[in-house]
């Protein structure tokens, strides 16, 4: 071999280890199309073997690279014999190659590399870039570009609104014609800037015509591909949100007002019973000594407290409203101070529940009168039904006196006017018939007697026991009424004290009494019924009835007294009735 062919040689082969070691994918093509060279990367790339590539037809080997850009960009190289650069998304491999296609008559030499991440990140950027200007152009704050120094770069949709200016007029102005410069905020903002590359404030701004509006501003300081510092600004208009603000603030204050200065004793705690806010009439009915509340617990103020309580603002946090018409508590002196109460629980802005409030009203001196009324009403009572005891007794005497004397005597008159009638002859007709109207008399006058002593005592009860004695006034009832009276009853007797019986009587007689004055009725039914401890009596009829609340006058001494003499014996009384609807009187009384 001639020392020429040996360099030529050598040569050739520094040229393939080179071409081997390269990261670019190199191969050659004969003017048909057939490989004569394909590199170790290009064999990665296509998954293929180089050593066996050689003499093989390209589109043999890859059939779906026809008509495929490349495709065409060989066959054009070719016939230009010109050199040509192409970028292209290979489908099959989903690739993106960089082709450098070089021609020859002979031929054609191939480089191409992979460059789908560098594609891939590409398409990121111009997607970031998309999403960027799309936010930028919609974002519903304004949004500024600007050196460093306060020139702008550009404004988006959103600030031109706020300031009242176009985009060329805001980056012509600059970040200091936008800004009110006497703010005392606004130095402190741009130290802060300066010293941590970002701020966050609120600053005040103006707009074209000169008006001022409060906005919220975020800004950054980042640094451009080119090197340069730039800053973003996003800047909100608050006025809204301020006005809302004040407004609150206002109502928050008022609200205080009216619970500091209300007559009635509120407080107002957060959720661990914390106080918040509390009235002048809180902290003087409770006697609280240290009027500085706010913040401390409830139960630091009253460590007395009892569990019972602690279970009340817990149901009270999950919602509940509580609350006590009179309960009581202990001071630490031992004094008992009765107190109604109402808590219920309050929310906040997102509909939470933020803690509880306390309405309440010390009743002490209320309850303190209440005891005295009952107990001047229990006197009251213990003396009507001394009274009635006291008449009730005096009644018998007199009815006993009138029985065994006036009866007696008026008897025994009659029967000495009797014994004269017959022993004067039946000639003297005028004395015949002035003893016969004395006699008469004599009788009308012991029917009075029986009458007036029946009304004063119920003598039958000498004979009868109480069912009989009832149906002896339904009878007599019936006779001066006509009103027929259904009496019900599954009793054979009933034996009681006295008083009891006496109770039972008279109130049966009372409401008698009152169907034949006012009812109307046409039907009166009764009912007698015994438990173990109770008897029950009911009266009812189907007259016109009447308004309850009528009880109050003095036309209702009848029923009222019939109810006090029911429950001085401990018993229950009940009357339902309407207009037009009847009246029911119902009667319990103990049975011993």
């Amino acid at each position: 071999m001639s020392e020429k062919a040996g360099k030529s040689e050598k040569s050739k082969k520094i040229l393939f280890e080179t071409l081997e070691r390269i990261s670019d994918a190199f191969v050659a093509l004969d003017k048909n199309w057939c490989y004569t060279y394909m590199n170790k990367r290009a064999g990665e790339i296509f998954s293929r073997d180089p050593a066996k590539m050689t003499g093989k037809h390209i589109w043999s080997e890859f059939p779906e690279g026809i008509d495929q850009p490349f495709y065409k960009a060989y066959y054009k190289a070719m016939e230009t014999q010109q050199y040509i650069y192409l970028e292209e998304h290979y489908a099959p491999y989903n690739l993106w190659f960089e082709n450098h296609i070089y021609p020859s008559p002979e031929g054609l030499t191939i480089y191409f590399c992979d460059i789908t991440e560098r594609k891939r990140a590409e398409e990121k950027i111009i997607e970031s870039e998309e999403q960027y200007r799309s936010l930028f152009e919609n974002s519903g704050e304004a949004i500024l570009l600007t050196t460093t120094d306060g020139r702008i770069c550009s404004a988006n949709p959103e600030a031109c609104r706020i300031f009242d200016r176009s985009e060329a007029e805001i980056c012509n102005l600059g970040r200091n014609s936008l800004v009110n410069l006497n703010d005392p905020r606004l130095p402190l903002a741009l130290e802060e800037r300066k010293k941590t590359r970002k701020l966050k404030s609120e600053l005040t701004f103006v707009r074209k015509d000169g008006t001022v509006f409060p906005g919220e501003i975020t800004s950054n300081v980042f640094t451009t591909v080119a090197g340069e510092e730039r800053t973003s600004m996003l800047i909100r208009d608050i006025s809204e949100r301020k006005k809302a603000e004040e407004n609150l603030a206002e109502k928050e204050q008022q609200l205080r007002l009216f619970i500091e200065n209300s007559p009635a004793a509120l407080a107002m705690f957060d959720k661990d019973m914390k106080y918040i806010i509390a009235s002048k009439r809180f902290v003087l009915d409770y006697k609280i000594q240290d009027r500085q509340l706010i913040g401390k617990s409830h139960y630091e103020i009253f460590p007395e407290i009892s569990q019972y309580w602690k279970e009340i603002h817990i149901r009270c946090l999950a919602g509940a409203i509580e609350k006590s018409d009179a309960d009581f508590f202990e001071r630490e002196d031992g004094s008992i101070d009765w107190v109604s109460w109402e808590i219920h629980p309050w929310y906040n802005t997102r509909d939470e529940i933020g803690g509880i409030i306390l309405f309440s009203e010390v009743i002490t001196e209320r309850k303190k009168a209440e005891a005295e009324i009952k107990k001047a009403y229990e006197q009251l009572r213990l003396l009507t039904s001394h009274l009635q005891d006291v008449r009730d007794e005096e009644r018998k005497r007199i009815g006993r006196e009138i029985h065994d004397d006036l009866g007696q005597q008026l008897t025994a008159v009659k029967m000495d006017v009797a014994w004269i009638d017959k022993k004067i002859p039946e000639e003297t007709t005028i004395l015949k018939k002035k003893l016969k109207n004395i006699i008469r008399l004599l009788d009308g006058s012991n029917q009075s007697i029986r009458r007036i002593l029946t009304e004063l005592r119920p003598v039958i009860f000498d004979d009868y026991d109480l069912l009989d004695a009832l149906k002896w006034l339904d009878t007599q009832f019936a006779a001066n009424t006509g009103i027929p009276v259904k009496f019900n009853t599954d009793l054979i007797e009933i034996k009681s004290s006295e008083p009891i019986i006496t109770c039972i009587f008279r109130v049966y007689q009372e409401a008698l009494t009152n169907i034949t004055r006012y009812a109307k009725a046409k039907t009166v039914i009764a009912s007698v019924s015994l438990t173990v401890n109770t008897i029950m009596v009911t009266i009812e009829d189907d007259g016109i009835g009447f308004d309850i609340a009528s009880i109050q006058t003095h036309k209702s001494f009848g029923m009222l007294g019939m109810k006090e003499r029911v429950v001085s014996l401990g018993g229950k009384f009940e009357l339902v009735s309407s207009p037009g609807n009847g009246t029911r009187i119902c009667v319990q009384l103990p049975y011993h």
